[in-house]
Protein backbone atom coordinates (compact mmCIF):
# COMPACT_ATOMS: atom_id res chain seq x y z
CA UNK A 1 0.00 0.00 0.00
CA UNK A 2 1.37 3.43 -0.90
CA UNK A 3 2.05 5.92 1.88
CA UNK A 4 0.15 9.14 2.52
CA UNK A 5 2.54 11.30 0.54
CA UNK A 6 2.29 8.84 -2.33
CA UNK A 7 -1.48 9.26 -2.41
CA UNK A 8 -1.05 13.02 -2.53
CA UNK A 9 1.51 12.66 -5.31
CA UNK A 10 -1.07 10.68 -7.30
CA UNK A 11 -3.54 13.50 -6.69
CA UNK A 12 -1.04 15.92 -8.16
CA UNK A 13 -0.53 13.60 -11.13
CA UNK A 14 -4.28 13.65 -11.70
CA UNK A 15 -4.11 17.43 -11.75
CA UNK A 16 -1.45 17.26 -14.45
CA UNK A 17 -3.64 14.92 -16.50
CA UNK A 18 -6.48 17.43 -16.29
CA UNK A 19 -4.14 20.12 -17.58
CA UNK A 20 -3.22 17.94 -20.57
CA UNK A 21 -6.93 17.37 -21.24
CA UNK A 22 -7.32 21.10 -21.80
CA UNK A 23 -8.59 22.17 -18.38
CA UNK A 24 -5.87 24.22 -16.64
CA UNK A 25 -4.81 22.86 -13.27
CA UNK A 26 -5.48 25.19 -10.37
CA UNK A 27 -2.25 26.31 -8.73
CA UNK A 28 -4.08 26.67 -5.43
CA UNK A 29 -4.88 22.95 -5.49
CA UNK A 30 -1.23 22.07 -6.14
CA UNK A 31 -0.07 24.29 -3.25
CA UNK A 32 -2.75 22.84 -0.96
CA UNK A 33 -1.39 19.34 -1.62
CA UNK A 34 2.16 20.58 -0.99
CA UNK A 35 1.13 22.10 2.36
CA UNK A 36 -0.59 18.83 3.26
CA UNK A 37 2.67 16.99 2.54
CA UNK A 38 4.47 19.45 4.82
CA UNK A 39 2.02 18.65 7.63
CA UNK A 40 2.61 14.91 7.19
CA UNK A 41 6.39 15.31 7.26
CA UNK A 42 6.02 17.31 10.50
CA UNK A 43 4.09 14.43 12.11
CA UNK A 44 0.63 16.01 11.77
CA UNK A 45 0.98 18.25 14.86
CA UNK A 46 -2.67 19.08 15.70
CA UNK A 47 -2.96 22.48 17.39
CA UNK A 48 0.46 23.66 16.25
CA UNK A 49 1.36 26.28 13.65
CA UNK A 50 3.04 25.19 10.42
CA UNK A 51 3.98 28.78 9.56
CA UNK A 52 2.52 32.18 8.83
CA UNK A 53 0.79 33.19 5.60
CA UNK A 54 3.86 35.25 4.71
CA UNK A 55 6.26 32.44 5.56
CA UNK A 56 4.30 29.90 3.53
CA UNK A 57 4.21 32.32 0.58
CA UNK A 58 8.01 32.41 0.61
CA UNK A 59 8.35 28.67 1.16
CA UNK A 60 6.15 27.80 -1.83
CA UNK A 61 7.07 30.86 -3.94
CA UNK A 62 3.50 31.96 -4.64
CA UNK A 63 1.44 35.11 -4.22
CA UNK A 64 -0.72 35.80 -1.19
CA UNK A 65 -3.85 35.23 -3.31
CA UNK A 66 -2.77 31.73 -4.33
CA UNK A 67 -1.56 30.84 -0.83
CA UNK A 68 -4.82 31.93 0.79
CA UNK A 69 -6.78 29.99 -1.83
CA UNK A 70 -4.79 26.85 -0.92
CA UNK A 71 -5.33 27.43 2.80
CA UNK A 72 -9.08 27.92 2.32
CA UNK A 73 -9.23 24.61 0.44
CA UNK A 74 -7.56 22.87 3.38
CA UNK A 75 -9.84 24.68 5.83
CA UNK A 76 -12.85 23.28 4.01
CA UNK A 77 -11.68 19.74 4.83
CA UNK A 78 -10.96 20.65 8.47
CA UNK A 79 -7.23 20.21 7.76
CA UNK A 80 -6.03 23.63 8.97
CA UNK A 81 -7.36 26.89 10.37
CA UNK A 82 -5.92 30.37 10.53
CA UNK A 83 -5.32 32.05 13.87
CA UNK A 84 -7.78 34.68 15.04
CA UNK A 85 -5.09 36.90 16.56
CA UNK A 86 -4.31 38.71 13.30
CA UNK A 87 -0.85 37.15 12.95
CA UNK A 88 -1.91 34.91 10.08
CA UNK A 89 -0.60 31.66 11.56
CA UNK A 90 -1.79 28.50 9.79
CA UNK A 91 -2.59 25.87 12.40
CA UNK A 92 -3.20 22.13 11.99
CA UNK A 93 -6.87 21.89 13.00
CA UNK A 94 -7.92 18.25 13.06
CA UNK A 95 -6.61 14.71 13.28
CA UNK A 96 -6.02 12.64 10.13
CA UNK A 97 -9.15 10.57 10.87
CA UNK A 98 -11.30 13.70 11.20
CA UNK A 99 -9.99 15.14 7.91
CA UNK A 100 -10.61 11.84 6.09
CA UNK A 101 -14.17 11.73 7.40
CA UNK A 102 -14.84 15.35 6.52
CA UNK A 103 -13.66 15.17 2.91
CA UNK A 104 -15.76 12.05 2.31
CA UNK A 105 -18.77 13.62 4.03
CA UNK A 106 -18.47 16.76 1.94
CA UNK A 107 -18.58 14.74 -1.27
CA UNK A 108 -21.64 12.80 -0.07
CA UNK A 109 -23.43 16.06 0.76
CA UNK A 110 -22.60 17.46 -2.66
CA UNK A 111 -24.01 14.46 -4.54
CA UNK A 112 -27.08 14.46 -2.29
CA UNK A 113 -27.06 10.90 -0.97
CA UNK A 114 -30.61 9.80 -0.21
CA UNK A 115 -32.01 8.62 3.15
CA UNK A 116 -32.62 5.14 1.73
CA UNK A 117 -28.90 4.87 0.90
CA UNK A 118 -27.89 6.12 4.35
CA UNK A 119 -30.20 3.78 6.24
CA UNK A 120 -29.43 0.93 3.85
CA UNK A 121 -25.74 1.23 4.75
CA UNK A 122 -26.45 1.78 8.45
CA UNK A 123 -28.64 -1.34 8.55
CA UNK A 124 -25.61 -3.63 8.25
CA UNK A 125 -22.74 -1.36 9.28
CA UNK A 126 -23.96 -0.29 12.75
CA UNK A 127 -24.95 -3.75 14.07
CA UNK A 128 -21.73 -5.20 12.66
CA UNK A 129 -19.65 -2.51 14.37
CA UNK A 130 -21.55 -3.07 17.62
CA UNK A 131 -20.88 -6.82 17.54
CA UNK A 132 -17.15 -6.21 17.01
CA UNK A 133 -17.19 -3.70 19.89
CA UNK A 134 -19.00 -6.23 22.10
CA UNK A 135 -16.27 -8.80 21.44
CA UNK A 136 -13.56 -6.30 22.46
CA UNK A 137 -15.36 -4.57 25.35
CA UNK A 138 -13.37 -4.63 28.58
CA UNK A 139 -15.28 -4.96 31.88
CA UNK A 140 -13.63 -1.78 33.18
CA UNK A 141 -15.32 0.17 30.40
CA UNK A 142 -18.85 -1.05 31.18
CA UNK A 143 -19.83 1.65 33.75
CA UNK A 144 -18.87 4.47 31.38
CA UNK A 145 -20.77 2.82 28.51
CA UNK A 146 -23.91 2.52 30.65
CA UNK A 147 -23.61 6.14 31.79
CA UNK A 148 -23.38 7.35 28.18
CA UNK A 149 -26.36 5.20 27.18
CA UNK A 150 -28.41 6.62 30.07
CA UNK A 151 -27.43 10.17 29.08
CA UNK A 152 -29.00 9.67 25.65
CA UNK A 153 -32.47 9.76 27.22
CA UNK A 154 -31.76 12.77 29.45
CA UNK A 155 -33.97 15.76 28.50
CA UNK A 156 -31.91 18.53 26.91
CA UNK A 157 -32.05 20.89 23.90
CA UNK A 158 -32.20 19.18 20.50
CA UNK A 159 -28.61 19.84 19.46
CA UNK A 160 -27.42 18.67 22.85
CA UNK A 161 -29.18 15.35 22.35
CA UNK A 162 -27.67 14.98 18.89
CA UNK A 163 -24.23 15.71 20.36
CA UNK A 164 -24.78 13.01 23.02
CA UNK A 165 -25.80 10.59 20.29
CA UNK A 166 -22.66 11.39 18.36
CA UNK A 167 -20.52 10.91 21.46
CA UNK A 168 -22.06 7.49 22.10
CA UNK A 169 -21.56 6.51 18.45
CA UNK A 170 -17.90 7.47 18.74
CA UNK A 171 -17.52 5.48 21.94
CA UNK A 172 -18.81 2.30 20.27
CA UNK A 173 -16.41 2.85 17.38
CA UNK A 174 -13.50 3.44 19.79
CA UNK A 175 -14.16 0.19 21.63
CA UNK A 176 -13.53 -1.75 18.40
CA UNK A 177 -9.87 -0.51 18.51
CA UNK A 178 -10.01 -0.23 14.69
CA UNK A 179 -9.49 3.42 13.64
CA UNK A 180 -11.46 2.86 10.44
CA UNK A 181 -14.64 2.32 12.45
CA UNK A 182 -14.15 5.81 13.90
CA UNK A 183 -13.70 7.37 10.47
CA UNK A 184 -16.59 5.54 8.79
CA UNK A 185 -18.89 6.23 11.76
CA UNK A 186 -18.17 9.94 11.41
CA UNK A 187 -19.01 9.77 7.71
CA UNK A 188 -22.27 7.95 8.47
CA UNK A 189 -23.24 10.42 11.19
CA UNK A 190 -22.48 13.40 8.95
CA UNK A 191 -24.58 11.84 6.18
CA UNK A 192 -27.51 11.39 8.54
CA UNK A 193 -27.35 14.74 10.31
CA UNK A 194 -28.61 17.08 7.54
CA UNK A 195 -31.68 14.86 7.11
CA UNK A 196 -32.36 14.94 10.86
CA UNK A 197 -31.79 18.65 11.46
CA UNK A 198 -34.99 20.34 10.38
CA UNK A 199 -36.15 23.87 11.15
CA UNK A 200 -39.43 23.22 12.93
CA UNK A 201 -38.61 20.92 15.81
CA UNK A 202 -42.16 20.93 17.13
CA UNK A 203 -43.77 19.63 13.94
CA UNK A 204 -41.30 17.55 11.97
CA UNK A 205 -40.94 14.44 14.13
CA UNK A 206 -37.34 14.98 15.22
CA UNK A 207 -38.21 14.14 18.83
CA UNK A 208 -39.67 10.79 17.79
CA UNK A 209 -36.51 9.90 15.89
CA UNK A 210 -34.13 10.82 18.69
CA UNK A 211 -36.27 9.07 21.32
CA UNK A 212 -36.31 5.92 19.21
CA UNK A 213 -32.58 6.12 18.58
CA UNK A 214 -31.86 6.64 22.30
CA UNK A 215 -33.96 3.60 23.18
CA UNK A 216 -32.22 1.57 20.49
CA UNK A 217 -28.72 2.41 21.67
CA UNK A 218 -29.53 1.72 25.33
CA UNK A 219 -30.77 -1.71 24.27
CA UNK A 220 -27.66 -2.23 22.15
CA UNK A 221 -25.39 -1.22 25.04
CA UNK A 222 -26.91 -3.89 27.31
CA UNK A 223 -26.69 -6.50 24.54
CA UNK A 224 -23.03 -5.59 24.01
CA UNK A 225 -22.30 -5.97 27.71
CA UNK A 226 -24.02 -9.37 27.68
CA UNK A 227 -22.15 -10.38 24.52
CA UNK A 228 -25.46 -11.17 22.80
CA UNK A 229 -24.96 -10.65 19.04
CA UNK A 230 -28.50 -11.80 18.27
CA UNK A 231 -30.04 -9.07 20.42
CA UNK A 232 -27.78 -6.50 18.79
CA UNK A 233 -28.97 -7.38 15.29
CA UNK A 234 -32.61 -7.53 16.43
CA UNK A 235 -32.39 -4.04 17.93
CA UNK A 236 -31.34 -2.60 14.57
CA UNK A 237 -34.19 -4.12 12.57
CA UNK A 238 -36.04 -0.80 12.43
CA UNK A 239 -33.32 0.70 10.23
CA UNK A 240 -34.75 -1.26 7.32
CA UNK A 241 -37.96 0.80 7.55
CA UNK A 242 -36.92 4.11 6.01
CA UNK A 243 -40.43 5.29 5.03
CA UNK A 244 -40.85 8.04 7.61
CA UNK A 245 -37.25 9.16 7.24
CA UNK A 246 -37.79 9.45 3.47
CA UNK A 247 -41.02 11.40 4.01
CA UNK A 248 -39.36 13.94 6.30
CA UNK A 249 -36.49 14.34 3.84
CA UNK A 250 -38.88 14.85 0.90
CA UNK A 251 -40.80 17.49 2.88
CA UNK A 252 -37.58 19.30 3.71
CA UNK A 253 -36.61 19.37 0.03
CA UNK A 254 -40.02 20.80 -0.88
CA UNK A 255 -39.62 23.57 1.70
CA UNK A 256 -36.06 24.26 0.52
CA UNK A 257 -37.23 24.68 -3.10
CA UNK A 258 -39.91 27.10 -1.86
CA UNK A 259 -37.28 29.07 0.07
CA UNK A 260 -38.92 28.33 3.44
CA UNK A 261 -35.84 26.60 4.88
CA UNK A 262 -32.15 26.32 4.02
CA UNK A 263 -31.27 23.75 1.35
CA UNK A 264 -28.76 22.36 3.84
CA UNK A 265 -29.47 22.83 7.54
CA UNK A 266 -26.84 25.26 8.97
CA UNK A 267 -26.79 23.32 12.25
CA UNK A 268 -24.92 20.48 10.56
CA UNK A 269 -21.86 22.68 10.16
CA UNK A 270 -21.69 23.25 13.93
CA UNK A 271 -21.50 19.50 14.50
CA UNK A 272 -18.07 19.00 12.89
CA UNK A 273 -14.74 19.61 14.60
CA UNK A 274 -14.24 23.03 13.00
CA UNK A 275 -16.99 25.62 12.39
CA UNK A 276 -18.58 25.57 8.94
CA UNK A 277 -18.20 28.35 6.41
CA UNK A 278 -20.59 30.17 4.13
CA UNK A 279 -18.82 28.80 1.07
CA UNK A 280 -19.72 25.25 2.11
CA UNK A 281 -23.41 26.08 2.42
CA UNK A 282 -23.32 27.81 -0.95
CA UNK A 283 -21.55 24.87 -2.62
CA UNK A 284 -24.11 22.46 -1.14
CA UNK A 285 -26.97 24.67 -2.32
CA UNK A 286 -25.65 24.96 -5.88
CA UNK A 287 -25.00 21.21 -6.09
CA UNK A 288 -28.48 20.43 -4.79
CA UNK A 289 -30.12 22.76 -7.31
CA UNK A 290 -28.15 21.21 -10.20
CA UNK A 291 -29.28 17.73 -9.19
CA UNK A 292 -32.91 18.73 -8.73
CA UNK A 293 -33.00 20.57 -12.07
CA UNK A 294 -31.69 17.50 -13.92
CA UNK A 295 -29.06 19.61 -15.72
CA UNK A 296 -26.78 17.51 -17.93
CA UNK A 297 -22.99 17.64 -18.14
CA UNK A 298 -21.87 20.70 -20.10
CA UNK A 299 -24.97 22.76 -19.25
CA UNK A 300 -24.36 26.25 -17.94
CA UNK A 301 -25.64 27.03 -14.46
CA UNK A 302 -25.18 30.74 -15.09
CA UNK A 303 -22.60 33.46 -15.64
CA UNK A 304 -20.71 34.64 -12.62
CA UNK A 305 -22.49 38.00 -12.42
CA UNK A 306 -25.90 36.34 -12.59
CA UNK A 307 -24.99 33.88 -9.85
CA UNK A 308 -23.64 36.57 -7.53
CA UNK A 309 -27.03 38.27 -7.74
CA UNK A 310 -29.00 35.03 -7.47
CA UNK A 311 -27.28 33.90 -4.29
CA UNK A 312 -26.58 37.31 -2.78
CA UNK A 313 -22.88 36.64 -2.16
CA UNK A 314 -19.61 38.37 -2.90
CA UNK A 315 -17.35 37.37 -5.80
CA UNK A 316 -14.85 35.90 -3.35
CA UNK A 317 -17.49 33.80 -1.57
CA UNK A 318 -18.85 32.53 -4.87
CA UNK A 319 -15.43 31.57 -6.22
CA UNK A 320 -14.57 29.73 -3.00
CA UNK A 321 -17.79 27.73 -3.31
CA UNK A 322 -17.06 27.08 -6.99
CA UNK A 323 -13.62 25.73 -6.06
CA UNK A 324 -15.23 23.16 -3.76
CA UNK A 325 -17.46 22.07 -6.63
CA UNK A 326 -14.46 21.92 -8.99
CA UNK A 327 -12.46 19.70 -6.63
CA UNK A 328 -15.22 17.11 -6.80
CA UNK A 329 -15.78 17.74 -10.55
CA UNK A 330 -19.42 18.71 -9.99
CA UNK A 331 -18.86 21.98 -11.86
CA UNK A 332 -16.07 23.90 -13.53
CA UNK A 333 -15.57 27.59 -14.23
CA UNK A 334 -15.23 28.59 -17.87
CA UNK A 335 -13.93 32.00 -18.91
CA UNK A 336 -15.20 34.24 -21.69
CA UNK A 337 -18.59 35.42 -22.92
CA UNK A 338 -19.86 31.86 -23.24
CA UNK A 339 -18.40 30.97 -19.87
CA UNK A 340 -19.68 30.79 -16.34
CA UNK A 341 -20.30 27.87 -14.04
CA UNK A 342 -20.57 24.68 -16.14
CA UNK A 343 -22.05 21.37 -14.96
CA UNK A 344 -19.48 18.56 -14.77
CA UNK A 345 -19.58 14.85 -13.91
CA UNK A 346 -19.22 14.31 -10.17
CA UNK A 347 -16.26 12.15 -9.17
CA UNK A 348 -15.20 10.82 -5.78
CA UNK A 349 -11.52 10.59 -6.79
CA UNK A 350 -10.39 13.69 -4.91
CA UNK A 351 -12.27 12.66 -1.76
CA UNK A 352 -11.00 9.07 -1.90
CA UNK A 353 -7.35 9.98 -2.56
CA UNK A 354 -7.33 12.61 0.18
CA UNK A 355 -8.98 10.24 2.65
CA UNK A 356 -6.49 7.46 1.89
CA UNK A 357 -3.49 9.71 2.51
CA UNK A 358 -4.98 10.78 5.86
CA UNK A 359 -5.94 7.26 6.92
CA UNK A 360 -2.50 5.91 6.12
CA UNK A 361 -0.95 8.62 8.26
CA UNK A 362 -3.34 7.66 11.07
CA UNK A 363 -1.82 4.18 11.10
CA UNK A 364 -4.60 2.37 9.25
CA UNK A 365 -3.38 -0.97 7.89
CA UNK A 366 -4.68 -3.42 5.32
CA UNK A 367 -5.85 -5.59 8.23
CA UNK A 368 -8.03 -2.74 9.51
CA UNK A 369 -9.49 -2.25 6.04
CA UNK A 370 -10.12 -5.97 5.55
CA UNK A 371 -12.05 -6.20 8.83
CA UNK A 372 -14.52 -3.59 7.58
CA UNK A 373 -14.64 -5.10 4.10
CA UNK A 374 -15.70 -8.45 5.61
CA UNK A 375 -18.48 -6.60 7.40
CA UNK A 376 -19.72 -4.51 4.47
CA UNK A 377 -19.04 -6.18 1.13
CA UNK A 378 -20.77 -9.54 1.73
CA UNK A 379 -23.96 -7.62 2.56
CA UNK A 380 -23.56 -5.60 -0.64
CA UNK A 381 -23.17 -8.79 -2.67
CA UNK A 382 -26.27 -10.23 -0.99
CA UNK A 383 -28.33 -7.14 -1.87
CA UNK A 384 -27.14 -7.12 -5.48
CA UNK A 385 -28.04 -10.81 -5.90
CA UNK A 386 -31.52 -10.23 -4.48
CA UNK A 387 -32.38 -7.01 -6.31
CA UNK A 388 -30.07 -6.67 -9.35
CA UNK A 389 -29.63 -10.12 -10.92
CA UNK A 390 -28.95 -8.58 -14.34
CA UNK A 391 -25.58 -7.41 -12.96
CA UNK A 392 -24.36 -10.97 -13.57
CA UNK A 393 -24.18 -10.19 -17.30
CA UNK A 394 -21.67 -7.37 -16.70
CA UNK A 395 -19.68 -9.46 -14.25
CA UNK A 396 -19.51 -12.37 -16.66
CA UNK A 397 -18.25 -10.12 -19.46
CA UNK A 398 -15.33 -9.04 -17.27
CA UNK A 399 -14.44 -12.63 -16.42
CA UNK A 400 -14.74 -13.76 -20.05
CA UNK A 401 -12.70 -10.96 -21.60
CA UNK A 402 -9.62 -10.94 -19.38
CA UNK A 403 -7.06 -13.15 -17.70
CA UNK A 404 -6.80 -13.36 -13.92
CA UNK A 405 -5.10 -10.12 -12.91
CA UNK A 406 -5.50 -7.47 -10.24
CA UNK A 407 -6.92 -4.85 -12.60
CA UNK A 408 -9.71 -7.11 -13.86
CA UNK A 409 -10.61 -8.22 -10.35
CA UNK A 410 -10.81 -4.60 -9.25
CA UNK A 411 -13.16 -3.88 -12.17
CA UNK A 412 -15.23 -6.89 -11.08
CA UNK A 413 -15.48 -5.58 -7.52
CA UNK A 414 -16.29 -2.04 -8.67
CA UNK A 415 -19.11 -3.20 -10.95
CA UNK A 416 -20.57 -5.42 -8.23
CA UNK A 417 -20.51 -2.76 -5.53
CA UNK A 418 -21.82 0.00 -7.84
CA UNK A 419 -24.79 -2.22 -8.75
CA UNK A 420 -26.06 -1.84 -5.18
CA UNK A 421 -27.22 1.70 -6.09
CA UNK A 422 -25.92 2.87 -2.72
CA UNK A 423 -23.40 5.67 -3.19
CA UNK A 424 -22.44 5.76 0.49
CA UNK A 425 -21.58 2.06 0.48
CA UNK A 426 -19.79 2.41 -2.87
CA UNK A 427 -17.62 5.30 -1.62
CA UNK A 428 -16.67 3.53 1.62
CA UNK A 429 -15.95 0.30 -0.24
CA UNK A 430 -13.68 2.14 -2.69
CA UNK A 431 -11.60 3.59 0.15
CA UNK A 432 -11.34 0.20 1.87
CA UNK A 433 -10.33 -1.60 -1.32
CA UNK A 434 -7.51 0.86 -2.00
CA UNK A 435 -6.27 0.37 1.56
CA UNK A 436 -6.28 -3.42 1.05
CA UNK A 437 -4.65 -4.12 -2.34
CA UNK A 438 -4.22 -7.64 -3.79
CA UNK A 439 -1.03 -9.61 -3.23
CA UNK A 440 0.55 -12.33 -5.34
CA UNK A 441 -0.49 -14.54 -8.28
CA UNK A 442 -1.78 -17.39 -6.09
CA UNK A 443 -4.14 -14.95 -4.39
CA UNK A 444 -5.40 -13.69 -7.75
CA UNK A 445 -6.02 -17.16 -9.16
CA UNK A 446 -8.10 -18.20 -6.14
CA UNK A 447 -10.08 -14.94 -6.18
CA UNK A 448 -10.83 -15.40 -9.87
CA UNK A 449 -12.44 -18.80 -9.23
CA UNK A 450 -14.48 -17.38 -6.38
CA UNK A 451 -15.56 -14.47 -8.60
CA UNK A 452 -17.00 -17.00 -11.07
CA UNK A 453 -19.02 -18.65 -8.29
CA UNK A 454 -20.16 -15.24 -7.04
CA UNK A 455 -21.36 -14.33 -10.53
CA UNK A 456 -23.39 -17.56 -10.66
CA UNK A 457 -25.00 -16.70 -7.30
CA UNK A 458 -25.94 -13.21 -8.49
CA UNK A 459 -27.45 -14.62 -11.69
CA UNK A 460 -29.56 -17.07 -9.64
CA UNK A 461 -30.61 -14.35 -7.18
CA UNK A 462 -29.13 -16.34 -4.30
CA UNK A 463 -28.20 -13.67 -1.77
CA UNK A 464 -26.95 -16.06 0.90
CA UNK A 465 -24.48 -17.77 -1.44
CA UNK A 466 -23.42 -14.42 -2.92
CA UNK A 467 -22.60 -13.15 0.58
CA UNK A 468 -20.62 -16.30 1.37
CA UNK A 469 -18.71 -16.07 -1.90
CA UNK A 470 -17.84 -12.46 -1.19
CA UNK A 471 -16.50 -13.44 2.23
CA UNK A 472 -14.36 -16.14 0.59
CA UNK A 473 -13.28 -13.59 -2.05
CA UNK A 474 -11.94 -11.34 0.71
CA UNK A 475 -10.39 -14.23 2.66
CA UNK A 476 -8.59 -15.64 -0.38
CA UNK A 477 -5.44 -13.66 0.41
CA UNK A 478 -4.89 -15.74 3.54
CA UNK A 479 -5.89 -19.03 1.92
CA UNK A 480 -3.36 -18.58 -0.92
Amino acid sequence: MEDGEGALARSLASTAEVREAGQPAKLGQVIAAAIAQDVMRMGWPVGHSIGSITGLMRRHNVSETILREAVRQLEQNGFVRTSADGKGAVIVASSPLAVAAQVLSTYLHLIDVKPSEILGFAAYYTPGMSVVASQRLQSAAVPALRDMAFDLATPKPWLGRVASMRGFFREIASITTNPLFLAVSEVLFEAMAPQMLHTDEANDGRGRHIDRAAELWRSVAEAMIAGDAGRIYTAFNWLDAATEYERLSAERRRLARAGAVHAVAPEILTMIDEPGHKRQLLAFQIAREILESGAEEGARVGQEGELLTRYGVSRREFREAARILELHQICRMRRGNAGGLIVGAASGDYAVQTAISCLFHAGVSSWHARELRRLIEPRIAEQVAKAHRATALDLRKILASAEANAKSLERFRTVLVSASDNRLATLVSEVLARLDPPEGPAFLERQWKIAEALTDAVELGDGAVAARCMTEFLNAKHAA
